[in-house]
C-alpha cells in the first residue's frame, strides 16, 4: 500500500498516470453522460410526437362519426389503432368528457374528470395537448367541425419500453466508459515510462552530484531531441567540474605550501601582495564548489520536472489527436525555455568562479540578488527566512565577483551561526544604503551572536570557531573590501545575532 501510495503522489510519472486516469475518466464520463441525455431527449421527443401525432389523426377522422353519434364508427377508428406501438388507451370523448369510443370497453359511457384529464384540458394550445404521467405519455387532440369543436381523442402510449432501452444504454455507456479508462491509462502508462526514463536517470545523477559523487551514469544522449541536448550540457558540466576539482587539488598544495611561511610574512605582505589575495580568493571559491552544485541541483530539481510535465503534453495531446504543428512548436518552445533557464543556471555559477579583470561600476542591489541567487534555495531548505531592504540607486566602484565573494562568505557564516545555534526560525536580513558619501551593505543574523572575547579577532588569518573551519573566510572577506577601498566591521546586535557591516566609497 505505502509502494502505491508513493508511485502515485511521489514520482511524476505516477502523477502523470493518475492525472491522465483521472482526466480520462472525467472526459469519458461527460461524453457518456451527454449521450445518455441526448438518446434521452430523443427517445422522448420520438414517443412524444407519436402521441400527438396519432390523437391528431384520429381527431382529423373523427368529426362525422363523432357529429351522427355512431359508436361502431367510432369504435372502427378506435380499433384501428390496435397496431400502435407502446399503445396503452386509445379515447374519443364528446364536449362533455363522455367517453364514446375506447380500446378499453370497461371506460365506455364514462365522463372523465381524473386529474390528468382535467390538466389536458386545461392546457389545451392550437387543438391540442400532451402530459407526461404515471409511467405514459397522454396526448389530446380536439376534434372540430365546421370550425367549431365537437369533441376529443385521447391516445394514452407507455413509456416503460423507452425507460428500458434506455436504462440498456446506460449499461453499455458504463461498460464502454470503464474500458476506455483502462485502455486509456495502460497507453498513458506506456507513454510516460518512454519518456520519463531518461530524466528519471537525469535526476539520479543530479542527485549523485549533489551528494559530491561526480562519478554517474548519465542516459544516452546521442539524439537530438530536448532531453539529449539536456544531457550533453549536464555531462559538459560533470567534466566541468572534475577539472576544477583536480585544479581545486593542485591549489590546495599550493596553498599548504604557501601556509608554512605565509603567518610569518602576512602582517607585512596583506597590503601590498595582491596577486596572492586574488589565489586565496580563488582558493575559497574552489572550496564552496561543493555547496554550489549542491545548489546547482537545488536549482535544476524544478524545471527537470517541468520539463517531465511538458514532454507528458505532446503525449497527450497525440494521444487525443490534439497534436498539430502549431502545438508541438509551443510544446518545443516552453521545452527550450527551461532548458534554457537550466542552461543560464550553469553559466551564473560558472561566472562566479571566474576572476575579475577590469575594476567598474556597480551596484550593490543587483550583486546581493545575484549572490542570494545562488544561495536562497539551500537556505531556503534550511527554513532560514531572507528579508532584504534594497536601495536600487546605491552603485560603488570595484570588482563585482570579488565583492560577491564576500558577500557569500558573510552569507555562509551566517547560515553556520543559525545552524549551530539550532535557532528554531532562522533569519537573514540584509540591508542596502547611503550614509553620507559612503555606500553601505549589511548582513544580520539570529543565530546567537559572537563571543566578546573573540570579537576583535575574527578578521585575523587562521583564526576560526568553527570545528574544521580554515580561518581565511573573513579574513579573505575583510582583504576584499580593504582593497577597493571600503572597511567591514561586525558587532553583536542588541536583539541577538551577528551583524556585518560594509562600507564603500559611493560611485561617481
Amino acid at each position: 500500500m505505502i509502494k502505491l501510495h508513493d508511485l502515485l503522489f511521489h514520482s511524476i510519472r505516477g502523477r502523470i498516470i493518475a492525472g491522465v486516469i483521472l482526466l480520462h475518466a472525467v472526459m469519458m464520463g461527460l461524453v457518456v453522460f451527454d449521450m445518455l441525455t441526448r438518446q434521452q431527449h430523443f427517445m422522448e421527443a420520438q414517443i412524444s410526437s407519436e402521441g400527438l401525432s396519432q390523437a391528431r389523426t384520429l381527431a382529423a377522422n373523427a368529426p362525422s362519426w363523432l357529429i351522427s353519434r355512431d359508436i361502431n364508427g367510432l369504435d372502427e377508428l378506435v380499433g384501428s389503432l390496435k397496431a400502435v406501438k407502446h399503445l396503452r388507451l386509445a379515447l374519443i370523448l364528446d364536449r362533455q368528457g363522455k367517453i364514446l369510443a375506447t380500446s378499453d370497453p370497461s371506460l365506455f359511457g364514462l365522463t372523465l374528470n381524473d386529474s390528468p384529464s382535467v390538466n389536458l384540458l386545461a392546457a389545451l394550445k392550437d387543438g391540442s395537448s400532451q402530459l407526461w404521467h404515471d409511467g405514459t405519455i397522454d396526448s389530446l387532440a380536439e376534434v372540430v367541425s365546421g370550425g367549431q369543436p365537437v369533441g376529443y381523442t385521447r391516445i394514452i402510449l407507455d413509456a416503460a419500453p423507452v425507460q428500458a432501452e434506455l436504462d440498456a444504454v446506460t449499461r453499455k455507456g458504463a461498460v464502454y466508459t470503464l474500458l476506455a479508462i483502462a485502455l486509456g491509462g495502460l497507453i498513458s502508462w506506456l507513454l510516460v515510462r518512454t519518456m520519463t526514463s531518461r530524466l528519471q536517470q537525469l535526476s539520479r545523477a543530479a542527485d549523485s552530484i549533489a551528494s559530491g559523487q561526480l562519478k554517474v551514469s548519465l542516459p544516452d544522449h546521442s539524439g537530438r531531441d530536448e532531453v539529449s541536448r539536456l544531457t550533453r550540457d549536464f555531462a559538459q558540466m560533470v567534466n566541468a567540474l572534475d577539472k576544477d576539482i583536480g585544479e581545486r587539488i593542485r591549489l590546495e598544495e599550493n596553498l599548504r605550501q604557501i601556509n608554512e611561511t605565509l603567518e610569518q610574512r602576512v602582517r607585512h605582505e596583506v597590503d601590498s601582495n595582491r596577486a596572492k589575495d586574488h589565489l586565496l580568493i580563488q582558493q575559497s571559491r574552489l572550496a564552496a564548489m561543493g555547496e554550489m552544485a549542491r545548489n546547482i541541483a537545488h536549482h535544476w530539481r524544478q524545471p527537470l520536472n517541468a520539463l517531465g510535465l511538458q514532454l507528458y503534453n505532446i503525449g497527450d495531446e497525440f494521444h487525443y489527436g490534439e497534436l498539430t504543428a502549431d502545438s508541438l512548436d509551443k510544446d518545443i518552445a516552453n521545452g527550450m525555455v527551461l532548458i534554457e533557464q537550466m542552461s543560464a543556471t550553469i553559466d551564473t555559477f560558472r561566472n562566479f568562479f571566474l576572476a575579475d579583470q577590469e575594476n567598474s561600476v556597480f551596484s550593490l542591489n543587483s550583486v546581493v540578488e545575484q549572490t542570494l541567487s545562488m544561495t536562497k534555495h539551500e537556505l531556503e531548505s534550511l527554513s532560514i527566512a531572507i528579508v532584504t531592504h534594497l536601495d536600487e540607486s546605491v552603485q560603488t566602484e570595484g570588482y563585482a565577483r570579488e565583492f560577491s565573494q564576500m558577500l557569500l562568505n558573510l552569507l555562509t557564516n551566517a547560515k553556520d551561526a543559525i545552524a549551530a545555534h539550532k535557532t528554531d526560525t532562522g533569519l537573514i536580513e540584509i540591508a542596502v544604503w547611503r550614509e553620507d558619501a559612503r555606500a553601505c551593505v549589511s548582513i544580520k543574523d539570529n543565530g546567537g551572536g559572537i563571543p566578546e572575547s573573540t570579537l576583535p579577532r575574527i578578521f585575523d588569518p587562521y583564526f576560526t570557531t568553527k570545528s574544521g573551519g580554515s580561518g581565511f573566510g573573513l579574513y579573505l572577506s575583510k582583504t576584499i573590501v580593504e582593497n577597493m577601498g571600503g572597511e567591514i566591521h561586525a558587532a553583536n546586535a542588541p536583539d541577538g545575532g551577528a551583524i556585518f557591516t560594509v562600507k564603500m566609497a559611493l560611485a561617481a
